[in-house]
Formats: C-alpha cells, sequence, structure tokens
C-alpha cells in the first residue's frame, strides 16, 4: 500500500516505518500516527517490546543507554538487500550503537563492516549458510543462477537433516555464535515481521535449537537471564554479563 502526501507526493510504508521509529518527529509520534489509521495498533505494540527489550539488554550487558553510544550508522537498505531479509530493528539499533562483539566472551554478535573477519555479518552469514547447504544436500559447487542455492529450495534437500519446522521458502539468516563453531540465526519466514522471527542454534553436530522468542535482544536477555535455556550456549554464559567490542573495518 502506498499512501499519498500532501507536500511530498506518494509516502512508502518504509518511510512511515522511519518516522514512527522516532519518539516525535515534529507533531507526529507512533501513538498518532495509529490513531490516523497509518499504522496498525499490532505494529505499536511490536515496537514498544523491541525498544523495552533492546533497553533491559543494554542495562543486564551494563553498557551506556543506546541514545548515548555510537559505533557507527550502517548502510541498512544495503545489507539487506545482499542477505535478502530485513532484519529485525532492535539487533540494527543494538550494533549501530555498540558494534560487533562478544558477549560473557562467548556468544559472539556480528555487524556489517566489522575489523575482524568471525565478526562481519556479511562474511559471517555467507560462511554460515554454507554449512546448513551441505548438511541440507548440497555444497557451494552448486549454484543457483550463479549464487549459491537458496536453503528454503525444497528440491535441492537430501536426507534427514533440515529440521522439521523449516519450510520450503524459509531461509536462515545468521548474526552470530560461539566460538565452538556453533552458528545462531533467525528462521524467516516469508509474510512474518522481522520482529517475530524465532532464533536458531545450530551446533556443529548439526544439532538445531529454536527459540519461539523472535528478534534479538528478547533472546539474548532470556538466555542471560535463564527465562530461555540452551542445551549449549547456556553453559557457555557468566553470571555476571558482558559485552566486549571487536571493532570495526574503516
Amino acid at each position: 500500500m502506498t499512501l499519498q502526501s500532501p507536500h511530498s507526493g506518494r509516502v512508502s510504508p518504509g518511510s512511515l516505518a522511519v518516522v514512527a521509529g522516532q519518539a516525535a518527529v515534529g507533531s507526529v509520534t507512533t501513538a498518532g500516527l495509529r490513531s490516523m489509521r497509518l499504522l496498525p495498533d499490532s505494529w505499536g505494540r511490536r515496537h514498544d517490546r523491541c525498544v523495552d527489550d533492546l533497553a533491559g539488554l543494554v542495562e543486564l550487558l551494563g553498557l551506556p543507554a543506546s541514545d548515548a553510544a555510537r559505533w557507527r550508522s550502517s548502510d541498512w537498505g544495503a545489507v539487506e538487500t545482499v542477505m535478502g531479509a530485513e532484519l529485525p530493528g532492535d539487533y540494527k539499533r543494538f550494533v549501530d550503537a555498540y558494534g560487533p562483539g562478544a558477549v560473557d566472551d562467548h556468544l559472539l554478535v556480528c555487524a556489517p563492516d566489522a575489523a575482524i573477519g568471525w565478526t562481519d555479518l556479511l562474511d559471517h552469514n555467507e560462511t554460515a549458510q554454507e554449512t546448513c547447504r551441505i548438511w541440507f544436500g548440497g555444497g557451494d559447487d552448486d549454484v543457483f543462477g550463479g549464487r549459491p542455492w537458496p536453503l528454503g529450495d525444497s528440491s535441492r534437500w537430501e536426507g534427514d537433516d533440515v529440521p522439521d519446522w523449516f519450510q520450503p521458502g524459509d531461509d536462515l539468516i545468521s548474526w552470530g555464535g560461539t566460538p565452538n563453531g556453533d552458528f545462531l540465526f533467525w528462521h524467516v519466514k516469508p509474510g512474518v515481521a522481522p520482529a517475530d522471527h524465532p532464533v536458531v542454534l545450530r551446533e556443529r553436530g548439526p544439532y538445531f535449537e529454536r527459540f519461539e522468542s523472535g528478534g534479538f535482544a528478547a533472546v539474548l536477555t532470556g538466555l542471560l537471564t535463564g527465562t530461555v535455556r540452551s542445551r549449549y550456549l547456556s553453559r557457555g554464559l557468566q553470571a555476571s554479563h558482558s559485552y566486549a567490542p571487536a571493532g570495526r573495518g574503516d
């Protein structure tokens, strides 16, 4: 749907999301946009929940408030075009504020243009997806239109290593992992909002764990507080939590 503005012509839904994501733009607020029926109530509730989740994670890690920190402003449109999916907003705000790094010296968070290869988002995701292709049914020599074939292409699947919850057309986008060779993904499903994409751990076995909490901050907070339990991740997270930045490549 495209909305008509008397001042600027046509306004895209994406532009509205940017405006709504700010505390206020002139006299326009998220609540105001909802009251004018330009945003559904569910969008506002999801946005408010993500903001609260991110604030809780930042406090838990002992970091300065996100509006007082700035690592860089990534070109997320370009990044998401390459990755083939929109990423959760709380993740993007987190890495723009604090950059790539390690939670409790164990759980690695990637970001675009990171200085160290294992924390660069695009490089990391490419590696992580290739490990899934190998298990699902084919390596990097099996290409699709000059590119590695999509994970959701069920015609390429062989054997029993594709999880039952992963359906044709789905995708796995990796945003982190551990030094042990485990990968963290978002389970991207068509028609599902980025904030609602479940987080998936793929242990190098491969063993999959899927956490129904979506997005980024809610899952990390759950893992750190123990309300979300992981057979592989929980034992590596400390009682006193921290975030060690890894730097960037400029």
